[in-house]
C-alpha cells in the first residue's frame, strides 16, 4: 500500500487557519495546563488546593509565558506529546484539551516558542523549541513544495535537554516577540478575556450565589472544574475569577442598577438514557429592566469542563428575540461527557445527546421571554397610569384655577354694591389653598 501524505500547508490550516481569534491561545495553553494539574492531583504528586497556573504578560519584553506546576512530561514521552500532531493520549470524556492541535495555536502570532517541561522525580527539563519564522519560511507557497508536513517540523524544531531539581515538576509555554498589532500584551483585555473564558473560580464576595451554584454541583457529586490562575505583569499579580457579580447596570439609556436578588437553578436529566445528568443551568433573578451593558456579564453562557464554549452569542438561539440573551446572565454548564466541543471550541458536535440538550434549553429560553414580555407589558401598564393620573391632576388643577377667576370676577362685578367684599374674596382664595402671602398681594391690589 503506498505511502499517504500530507501536505505541509495542513499545518496552516490547524494553526491561524483554525483559530482567528489571537486571544485562543491563552485558553489552548490554560486547558492542557489544568489536564497537567489534574494529573497531577490524581498521582497525589500535588493537593487541589496547592495547583496553580501562571500567566505572565511582559509587554516591554514582548513576551508571554504560561506556567504551571501539574505532573509536567517525562523525557521518553516529550518527543510524541509535543512533536506529533492531531496524535493526543488524552480522552474527550476526561480531559478537557483532546485533539493534539492546541499547543500549535500560538505558532502564528510570535517569533519562537519555547515549551520547557520536568517530570516529578526525574532530573531532567525537556525543552522544544519551535522557530516560527522558519516555520513560515517553509510554508511560504511556491516554495520547498516537495516538502511533507513531517518535513516542516522536524525542520523547523529542535529538542534540547538540561538538569533539573529531581522534586520539580512543571510545564511552561513562552512566546517570544509576540506582535504587538495583536493587543495580546494588554493586561486589561488578556485579564478580561480570562474571567469570561478561563476554568476560575466565582468570587463570592461580589457573587455570593456562587457558593449555591458549587454547592448544587457538589450535590450531584460532579467535579468542580476551577483553578488557581494567577495574571501577572511586571508590577502586578491578580487572581483571576469569573465576572460575575450582584450588581448590574441595565439599559443603556437610563443606566439604571439592578441586582441579583436570588438565582433559579434547573438540572436537566435525560430520561431516555437512565436519567442521565445532562446540564446545570442557573441565571439571575433580575428585575429584568432592559440589556444588560457590561459585555463581560450578559447572556446566557455554554461551560464544559469549567472553559467557555463559544461566546456570549452562541445561546441567543433559544431565546424567542436573539437580543433577550443580552437581558439574564447565567451558565450552562455541560455535564453530559457525549456532548463535546468541536475542534475550535465555539460550538458543540450535533450528534444525539446536543439535539436533546437544545431541545431541553429552548423551554428555559422560552419561560425567560415569556418572564421577560409579562415584565415588560407591566412596567409600560404602570407608565401609562402614572401618565394618565398625573394628566387628571393637571385638569383638576386647570378646573380650580378657572373656579377661582370666576368667583373673583363675580365679586369685582358686584363691588360698587355689596359690603365686606374683601371678607368674602379672602374666604374664597382661602378656600382653595391659595397662600397667605399671594392672598395679601391680591387683596393690596384691590384696595389700591
Amino acid at each position: 500500500m503506498k505511502k499517504i501524505k500530507i501536505g505541509k500547508y495542513t499545518l496552516e490550516s490547524l494553526t491561524t487557519g483554525m483559530y482567528v481569534d489571537p486571544y485562543v491561545l491563552y485558553r489552548e495553553y490554560i486547558q492542557n495546563a489544568a489536564d497537567s494539574i489534574d494529573k497531577a492531583i490524581i498521582i497525589k504528586i500535588i493537593d487541589k488546593k496547592d495547583g496553580k497556573i501562571i500567566v505572565n504578560v511582559l509587554k516591554d519584553k514582548r513576551e508571554i509565558e504560561i506556567i504551571d506546576n501539574g505532573c509536567g512530561i517525562s523525557k521518553d514521552k516529550v518527543f510524541s506529546v509535543l512533536m506529533d500532531i492531531g496524535n493526543s493520549e488524552k480522552k474527550s470524556d476526561y480531559d478537557k484539551g483532546f485533539r493534539g492541535i492546541g499547543r500549535l495555536s500560538g505558532l502564528g502570532y510570535c517569533d519562537k516558542i519555547i515549551f520547557e517541561t520536568s517530570a516529578a522525580g526525574e532530573n531532567i527539563k525537556s525543552s522544544v523549541v519551535f522557530d516560527s519564522i522558519k516555520l513560515q519560511e517553509l510554508l511560504s507557497p511556491g516554495k520547498y513544495e516537495n516538502l511533507e508536513l513531517e518535513d516542516v517540523i522536524s525542520q523547523s524544531s529542535n529538542i534540547e535537554i538540561d538538569e533539573e531539581k529531581k522534586e520539580e515538576h512543571y510545564f511552561k509555554v513562552k512566546l517570544i516577540n509576540v506582535n504587538k498589532k495583536l493587543k495580546l500584551l494588554d493586561f486589561e483585555k488578556v485579564l478580561q478575556y480570562l474571567q469570561e473564558t478561563a476554568p476560575v473560580p466565582y468570587d463570592t464576595e461580589s457573587f455570593e450565589f456562587g457558593k449555591n451554584i458549587n454547592e448544587k454541583l457538589n450535590d450531584l457529586n460532579i467535579k468542580i472544574d476551577e483553578y488557581n490562575i494567577f495574571l501577572c505583569n511586571e508590577d502586578v499579580v491578580t487572581k483571576v475569577y469569573k465576572p460575575y457579580r450582584s450588581k448590574l447596570v441595565v439599559d443603556l439609556k437610563k443606566r439604571i442598577l439592578d441586582e441579583v436578588e436570588d438565582i433559579y437553578l434547573d438540572v436537566i436529566r435525560n430520561d431516555l438514557k437512565d436519567d442521565k445528568l445532562v446540564a446545570l443551568v442557573w441565571y439571575g433573578k433580575i428585575k429584568l429592566y432592559g440589556t444588560i451593558i457590561e459585555e463581560t456579564l450578559k447572556g446566557l453562557r455554554f461551560r464544559k469542563s469549567g472553559l467557555l464554549i463559544g461566546d456570549r452569542f452562541l445561546a441567543n438561539q433559544l431565546f424567542k428575540e436573539e437580543r433577550f440573551n443580552g437581558w439574564v446572565i447565567g451558565e450552562i454548564i455541560i455535564l453530559d461527557k457525549d456532548i463535546i466541543p468541536n475542534a475550535r471550541r465555539d460550538d458543540f458536535e450535533k450528534n444525539d445527546d446536543y439535539l436533546f440538550l437544545m431541545k431541553k434549553l429552548a423551554a428555559i429560553g422560552e419561560k425567560i421571554s415569556n418572564e421577560i414580555r409579562l415584565t415588560s407589558k407591566r412596567r409600560t401598564d404602570i407608565q401609562k397610569n402614572s401618565k394618565d393620573k398625573e394628566a387628571n391632576r393637571n385638569n383638576a388643577t386647570s378646573t380650580n384655577s378657572i373656579s377661582i377667576i370666576k368667583k373673583i370676577d363675580e365679586l369685582i362685578s358686584g363691588i360698587e354694591f355689596k359690603e365686606g367684599v374683601f371678607v368674602k374674596l379672602e374666604k374664597i382664595l382661602r378656600k382653595y389653598d391659595v397662600s397667605d402671602e399671594k392672598i395679601n398681594n391680591i387683596l393690596e391690589d384691590f384696595k389700591l
